[in-house]
C-alpha cells in the first residue's frame, strides 16, 4: 500500500486554538487529501480537501475566524496528476465528514462513487441555511450522489476497534475498517487500512494527536460535541498505545 499527501490549500489558526498552553502564534493549517493506492483495495481518496467551489459558495464570514489560503496550483485533480494518476484511476472517495475544507473538491471528481455517511448526510439537508451553517455544511458544494456509493449509517458501527471503545463497521474486509468518530463532526468517520488509521479531525494536528494534547476551551467549544471529542480523542490514545497503528490527522500545522 502506497500514501500520497494531497495539500489542497491552507487555513491560517493560532496554535493555542488548536493545541492548549502553546503560544498563541498564527500556523498554517494544511488542509490535505489522501490518495491511498493498494493492488487489493484499489485507490480510494480519503476526503477532496478545499477546491475552486469553494470561493464560489462559501459566505466570506466563514473565512473570519480560519482565513483560508486556496491556490489554483494546490487541488485534487493536480494532485493525482503529480503522483502519475488521473480521475480514471480512482474506484471510491471516502468522506470524512462534511464540513466545507474537506467536501470543497467534490464537484471537480464527477462520477466517483462516495463511502459517505447517508443518515448524517439527511439530516445535514433537512437543515435551513443558517443552522447548516452553525454545523460548517454548505450543500452548493455536493453534486449528485455518484451511482455505486456506498452509505454509512450509525447502525453499522457495532464491532470493537482494536482493544478501544471506539467502533467500526464489521462487515468489512478485517484489513480495511471504516470507524466511527463522534464529536468533531455530525457523522464523522476515519478509515483503517492495514497498519495506518486515517482520523480526519478527530485530532486537529499531528501535534495534538502524537503528544496527547486537547485543544484550548474555545477549540473544544467550535466542536459538534466537545464531550464526544474528548473521549474520542481519548480512545486514539488508546489505539496509538496499545497497537502498532499509525493515526494520520487531516490538518498538520506548519509555521506562517
Amino acid at each position: 500500500m502506497k500514501i500520497y499527501p494531497i495539500n489542497t490549500g491552507h487555513c491560517i489558526g493560532a496554535a493555542n486554538i488548536a493545541l492548549a498552553g502553546w503560544k498563541k502564534k498564527k500556523m498554517r493549517f494544511l488542509a490535505r487529501a489522501f490518495l491511498i493506492s493498494s493492488e487489493k483495495y484499489g485507490n480510494i481518496l480519503f476526503d477532496s480537501g478545499y477546491g475552486p467551489a469553494y470561493k464560489e459558495h462559501v459566505p466570506p464570514f466563514y473565512d473570519w475566524l480560519l482565513p483560508p489560503n486556496i491556490s489554483p496550483d494546490q487541488n485534487v485533480t493536480k494532485g493525482l496528476a503529480e503522483h502519475g494518476f488521473s480521475l480514471l484511476d480512482i474506484d471510491y472517495i471516502f468522506i470524512s465528514h462534511f464540513h466545507v475544507d474537506h467536501i470543497s473538491g467534490l464537484k471537480d471528481l464527477p462520477n466517483i462513487p462516495w463511502i459517505y455517511r447517508a443518515d448524517a448526510l439527511q439530516n445535514l439537508l433537512s437543515m435551513n441555511k443558517l443552522k447548516a451553517y452553525k454545523h460548517g455544511f454548505i450543500k452548493e458544494l455536493l453534486p449528485s450522489i455518484p451511482e455505486g456509493s456506498i452509505a454509512i449509517s450509525s447502525g453499522d458501527f457495532n464491532s470493537p476497534f482494536h482493544n478501544s471503545e471506539l467502533k467500526c463497521a464489521p462487515n468489512l474486509d478485517p484489513q480495511l475498517l471504516i470507524v466511527d468518530l463522534p464529536g468533531h463532526a455530525l457523522g464523522q468517520m476515519g478509515l483503517c487500512i492495514e497498519d495506518t488509521f486515517f482520523v480526519a479531525d478527530a485530532a486537529w494536528s499531528y501535534e495534538s494527536l502524537h503528544h496527547n494534547i486537547l485543544p484550548s476551551k474555545l477549540g473544544l467549544f467550535l466542536q459538534h460535541d466537545n464531550h464526544a471529542y474528548i473521549n474520542t480523542f481519548e480512545q486514539l490514545q488508546v489505539v496509538l498505545q496499545a497497537n502498532n497503528i499509525d493515526c494520520i490527522p487531516t490538518h498538520t500545522m506548519e509555521p506562517l
